[in-house]
């Protein structure tokens, strides 16, 4: 009878003081490999097409926030190689 029910949420105010803090989570950081493999994937795709390979909404896609965000993931001189193979693929096919 005088047992206790422990509580099953979290103390909702926390602390306000700033003391020990839980400690976070290792945050996910993206392998270079894993950024060039997609990168060697869709210019190979270019490559073979003699029209764009995707969508046109897909194609905005990959220009306007895929390939910005993958090549921030390198290192800025390789970055700038994709960039420029990424480019040529892409004067190409807009021909």
């Amino acid at each position: 009878m005088g047992h206790a029910q422990p509580s099953l949420f979290a103390d909702p105010q926390g602390d306000l003081f700033g003391g020990v803090s839980e400690p976070q989570a290792p945050r996910y950081e993206v392998k270079p490999e894993h950024v060039r493999n997609r990168l060697i994937d869709m210019v190979e795709t270019m490559r073979g097409a003699e029209a764009w390979p995707w969508s046109a909404s897909r194609t905005k896609l990959f220009r306007e926030t895929v390939w910005p965000y993958l090549l921030d993931l390198l290192p800025e001189a390789e970055a700038s190689d994709w960039r420029a193979k990424l480019e040529a693929e892409a004067i190409r096919l807009d021909a």
